[in-house]
C-alpha cells in the first residue's frame, strides 16, 4: 500500500524534477501500530531500515526524517523516537552516520 501511494505522489509532481522528502515512522502507537498494523514495538528498527532502504533505492528522494522525537503528539500513549526500544534508537543512529558519513 505504501509503495502504491508513493508512486500516486510521483504521478501528482509538477515536474519529474521535484524531489521527495519521506517521513519515516519514528513513533508507536499501541492502537495503530499493534492493533491494527500488526507491528510490535520491537519492530520499529526494522521500519526504520526498511524507510532507508526505500530512500536509498529512489533517486528521487532528497531526505529522510524521523516523525517524531518525543512521545504524546498524536495520543496521550504516543512514544516518540527516544522513548522506542533501544534496538531502534540503534538504528536511528546507524542510519544517520551513514547519511551525515560521521
Amino acid at each position: 500500500m505504501f509503495l502504491n501511494e508513493l508512486s500516486s505522489l510521483k504521478s501528482k509532481r509538477s515536474s519529474q524534477t521535484q524531489k521527495i522528502v519521506l517521513v519515516l515512522d519514528a513513533h508507536f502507537i499501541s492502537f495503530l501500530h499493534l492493533d491494527i498494523g500488526g507491528i510490535p514495538e520491537l519492530e520499529m528498527k526494522e521500519v526504520a531500515t526498511s524507510y532507508y532502504n526505500l530512500a536509498q533505492s529512489d533517486p528521487d528522494v532528497v531526505c529522510l526524517l524521523g516523525y517524531f522525537w518525543p512521545g504524546g503528539f498524536d495520543d496521550p500513549s504516543a512514544k516518540g523516537a527516544r522513548e522506542l526500544p533501544q534496538n531502534a534508537k540503534d538504528e536511528y543512529i546507524r542510519i544517520g552516520k551513514i547519511i551525515s558519513g560521521k
